[in-house]
């Protein structure tokens, strides 16, 4: 797994590639796995063709024989926003590529446009190939392969609770994602997760507990509020001159407390 840096809808993002020994339709159940467990609204499955065929779709790229600096990617990245174009970064770090869903005509105004960016960004090579690539929408994760296998061992022990594959998938990808979006401040609800990708209550019940901490530092023997609360903020004493919480003092520890953790409860 390797880090590189993106942009989806004009805005930068980070961005991870997974390489390895596999074939595209073993990538591409990877990435609807990942997409589900991550609560991605899509992901893509790309793989690099140098031949124009059918299932093909073309793309650019624009490098150099070194490493770009910090300026250069910030370079990129202004233009290309400034250009309305998405990109993503290769894995080595020289350069830049932009994938194209439209038709020739507009491919040509592509062009145009990455070379104006490949310019601002001081990028001299510029090469023009084909990649074999699949969008997966959420809708879709479920519907075949790995993402059905997680509905068919549930369907088949009849109980409407968590698969064990689920149960490990859980344990392993989503919690640690839910725990990593919690500590940048942003909070991930198993309700609206589970509306979203058609859980069943027992799945839903069974995200929530992994959310919760079990040892170490993240253990409390305070109950996480469930927001049914009412919550009474100490005013300030005039006899001592001590000072009250006032209720954005309640909200930022709230908030404290679940990048800390990263779990977050209904009504939170």
């Amino acid at each position: 797994m390797s880090q590189t840096a993106g942009s989806w809808e004009g805005k930068p993002e980070p961005s991870f590639v997974l390489s390895g020994e596999m074939s595209f339709e073993q990538a591409n159940e990877t990435s609807k796995v990942l997409g589900f467990f991550m609560a991605q609204d899509a992901t893509v499955a790309a793989q690099p063709w140098f031949e124009e065929t059918d299932d093909q779709i073309p793309a650019i790229l624009i490098s150099q024989n070194k490493v770009m600096s910090a300026d250069q990617v910030k370079a990129l990245s202004d233009a290309a926003r400034e250009a309305g174009l998405d990109y993503s970064t290769t894995v080595d770090g020289r350069g830049a590529k932009f994938l194209h869903f439209s038709d020739q005509d507009a491919f040509r105004a592509l062009s145009r446009q990455v070379t104006n960016i490949a310019k601002a960004a001081g990028l001299k090579e510029f090469t023009d190939f084909y990649v074999r690539s699949n969008l997966n929408d959420a809708e879709t994760y479920l519907e075949s392969g790995v993402g059905s296998l997680l509905r068919e061992e549930r369907d088949q022990a009849g109980s409407g609770g968590p698969s064990d594959l689920f149960r490990r998938a859980v344990d392993s990808i989503l919690v640690p994602y839910a725990k990593a979006v919690g500590a940048e401040g942003y909070r991930f609800s198993p309700e609206r997760y589970g509306r979203r990708f058609g859980l069943t209550d027992g799945e839903v019940a069974y995200l929530r507990a992994a959310l919760r901490p079990k040892s170490g530092k993240a253990l409390s023997t305070v109950p996480i509020v469930t927001g049914t609360e009412k919550l009474e903020p100490p005013r300030n004493n005039t006899r001592t001159k001590e000072r009250g919480v006032t209720k954005n003092d309640l909200l930022w520890a709230l908030q404290a407390r679940t990048a800390e953790v990263g779990a977050i409860e209904p009504g939170d």
